[in-house]
């Protein structure tokens, strides 16, 4: 899912350079993990994908009160926020 993000910068370019950083931090409500691009962005009338959708529904399956955001950085390039809530004491999961 993360490859079809790129999809458009690499038909779009024949030589592109993307840098992509991943930050973590903990918060009083769980943990964020953003990933920041310097790629060519979603646009703002991109529809969503299928790819996106599917990871969004997966994350939210696995982990209650999980979520994936993307925003466009002022700079140019993508941001992902991927929020983790903290859990509950005494909170189990059973497979």
């Amino acid at each position: 899912a993360i490859s079809s993000a790129f999809a458009p910068a690499l038909v779009s370019a024949a030589t592109l350079t993307i840098s992509i950083r991943v930050l973590a931090q903990a918060t009083h409500a769980g943990i964020e993990i953003r990933i920041l691009d310097s790629g060519p962005g979603m646009g703002m009338h991109s529809p969503e994908g299928i790819g996106i959708s599917n990871v969004r529904e997966r994350l939210a399956s696995a982990i209650e009160g999980a979520s994936l955001s993307f925003s466009p950085r002022p700079e140019g390039g993508l941001e992902a926020l991927i929020t983790l809530p903290r859990a509950h004491q005494g909170a189990e999961r059973s497979e």
